[in-house]
């Protein structure tokens, strides 16, 4: 049996004073001479009344429950009331419900409640959950539905109930206007159209429609202009990124996913004799912590660097209280495959600000062949001659470890080779 719904029968108001005249005076006096003697200084009523100083629902007529009492399913007058509407059809009750959506609907656009919104969607779902017969008022049930949805924002469930309003009856320019206003809302400039035509060709005058259209065109025209735009400066960047990915492949230089966030255009750039210049970090694993170097020649020694950067004259790091990473006792490691090396299409990806297409890598591993490691740095080499080492993947752009020789920490260090690694 389908579900029953009581809300049609609102609660009312009642004017004790409705009537005037001599029945009123007739009918004060007949109270006073009804009414019983009260031997304990309290009335009936004021018995019946709890500590909350109201009445329990059961204790009330049917129609001004707010709530349906635990022993409501036993309550005489609820049980006629469940055989009223069990006698009613599918269309009256549907039609009730869908009189209590549209005064919910009414009531939501004056005050600018969400909750009736909702609550109007509520009746004209079950409305439709009865399947009535009446396929012009499923229509409308639809429409009205999809009306509440459009003025929630819903534009997905706005345009669902608009086409299966207009599946039932195609003349509803309501129904048409609706769905062209969801489909606008969520820039589906074709949809849009195509609602705004068929609503036309029914209602030529419908100068809403018309309106729509003309916003539909007009953002369907602007859309395609910015898509262009967009085109053409990503042609422009891969025009630019693509000489520097081939000079970076054409060394032998395996290239991986950016794995730490450095900061934006932090990127190699290519000189006007072909030299490429990498941004280098120095990562301080002890304090989790990082130095960058901007522009790193290829051709220029490790060792000239740390020299400028650790020498007697550089000026001591704040966090080195012990004064342990002195030139003489500094050393550099590289994690051994750490990432997964990408193709020259790919690498023109990141260097144009995308992310690689294709392209999947979940990190340095345990074990296996290309099993991550720690691999000390050869200071004397150039930057490129590092870069070449068959197990070093660039994870973005060069990246060291620095740690201080004689030290607890670089025993630690060296023991898990990926604990330090953050991707």
């Amino acid at each position: 049996m389908d579900s029953l719904d009581y809300s049609r029968f609102d609660r009312v108001q009642v004017d004790s004073d409705e009537e005037t005249g001599s029945h009123t005076a007739e009918s004060a006096q007949a109270s006073e001479v009804c009414k019983p003697e009260n031997t304990t200084g309290a009335s009936a009523a004021d018995k019946k009344l709890g500590e909350s100083g109201s009445l329990d629902d059961s204790e009330l007529p049917t129609l001004f429950w707010d709530s349906l009492p635990e022993n409501a399913d036993e309550h005489p007058e609820k049980m006629a009331l469940d055989a009223l509407l069990e006698e009613s059809s599918p269309e009256e009750r549907a039609e009730d419900l869908k009189h209590n959506g549209n005064e919910k609907l009414k009531v939501a656009q004056k005050t600018k409640n969400k909750i009736f919104y909702r609550e109007a969607i509520s009746f004209y779902s079950q409305a439709l959950d009865l399947k009535c017969s009446d396929t012009k008022l499923n229509a409308v049930l639809h429409s009205n539905r999809s009306q509440a949805h459009l003025l929630l924002g819903n534009f997905g469930k706005a345009l669902e109930d608009a086409l299966a309003a207009i599946k039932l009856d195609q003349t509803s320019i309501k129904s048409y206007y609706r769905g062209a206003r969801a489909a606008l809302g969520m820039g589906r400039w074709d949809e849009c159209l195509r609602l705004c035509r068929s609503g036309l060709s029914v209602d030529s005058g419908a100068t809403e429609l018309e309106g729509l259209r003309e916003k539909a065109e007009r953002g369907r025209k602007e859309e395609a202009e910015r898509r262009e735009k967009e085109l053409s400066q990503e042609r422009q960047l891969r025009a630019s990124a693509l000489p520097l990915a081939m000079a970076v492949t054409s060394r032998g230089w395996r290239l991986g996913r950016p794995q730490f966030s450095v900061g934006a255009n932090f990127r190699p750039t290519l000189d006007e004799d072909g030299m490429i210049h990498w941004p280098v970090v120095l990562m301080y694993p002890e304090v989790m912590t990082n130095d960058s170097i901007e522009d790193f020649h290829e051709s220029v020694p490790i060792s000239a660097h740390l020299d400028e950067m650790f020498g007697p004259e550089a000026p001591p790091l704040e966090w080195d209280k012990s004064s342990q990473y002195k030139r003489h006792a500094i050393e550099l490691y590289y994690l051994a495959n750490c990432a997964k090396p990408m193709n020259e299409e790919q690498i023109t990806d990141v260097f144009t600000g995308r992310s690689p297409r294709g392209f999947s890598d979940s990190g340095p591993k345990r074990t296996g062949e290309s099993k991550s490691g720690w691999v000390r740095v050869d200071e004397t080499l150039a930057l490129g001659e590092i870069l070449q080492n068959p197990d070093y993947v660039i994870p973005g752009v060069p990246v060291f470890f620095v740690v201080a020789k004689g030290t607890e920490f670089r025993q630690r260090f060296l023991a898990d080779e990926t604990k330090f690694w953050k991707q």
